[in-house]
């Protein structure tokens, strides 16, 4: 966990929640943008006390997109309880109203989702991946409604992109251990029939074929659980 200021950052506790806590104190927000670029930080807390700073993090923001930097920012200070929206506008990740929030707010931001397809590409589909968005799945991969019912379970230990999960659990166990819980994340039955044969089928499934767009979606769930 690392801590930056616009105008001022009050010190909070270094070891908090297994987090190493720098203070960067008082920067601008191009100074501040190289600084955590080069220091591999991962979350950034900033603390503002005039509405003018709080919207210099708009620019913080715009400058980490453009340097790549995938680094969360979680705002508090006066301006950001004043105006419950304000840091929505300047494109923070979170908000937070006093010290003892930081770690309930960075707790909920630890968690193991990595994509939305990263399940269908375990059955081989395509995933599309773009500069300015997040990955999305290909076509449909599978051809006939009538194949869903022989497809297995991919096997977690055996498949690459499942298995940078698990390594990715392991390792953020490991950074925070029992101070913060880590959530993960799997595809409802819903959404993973849409990527498996496209949305146009899954309507006619829904609204022509009823009974058994019904059966697959408990097959589905009785695979996973």
């Amino acid at each position: 966990m690392q801590k930056g200021g616009e105008e001022c950052s009050k010190p909070y506790p270094e070891g908090t929640g297994g987090f190493a806590v720098v203070d960067y104190g008082t920067m601008d927000a191009a100074g501040l943008v190289e600084k955590v670029k080069n220091d591999g930080v991962e979350i950034l807390l900033i603390s503002t006390l005039m509405l003018h700073s709080a919207l210099h993090v708009g620019d913080l923001k715009r400058g980490l997109d453009a340097a790549g930097c995938n680094i969360k920012i979680v705002v508090g200070g006066a301006p950001f309880r004043l105006d419950g929206q304000l840091w929505k506008e300047v494109g923070a990740d979170a908000v937070g109203y006093n010290g003892s929030d930081a770690l309930t707010i960075i707790a909920r931001i630890i968690d193991a989702f990595f994509y939305a397809p990263i399940e269908v590409e375990a059955w081989g589909a395509e995933v599309i991946y773009s500069e300015d968005g997040p990955p999305n799945s290909g076509m449909p991969f599978v051809e006939q409604l009538e194949d869903i019912k022989s497809l297995g379970l991919p096997k977690v230990t055996r498949t690459p992109c499942l298995v940078k999960v698990l390594k990715a659990i392991e390792m953020l166990k490991a950074r925070v251990g029992d101070d913060a819980p880590i959530i993960g994340v799997v595809m409802s039955p819903f959404s993973l029939r849409v990527v498996q044969i496209g949305f146009e089928r899954y309507m006619e499934l829904i609204y022509e074929r009823p009974d058994q767009f019904r059966q697959w979606l408990l097959s589905s769930t009785r695979q996973l659980f």
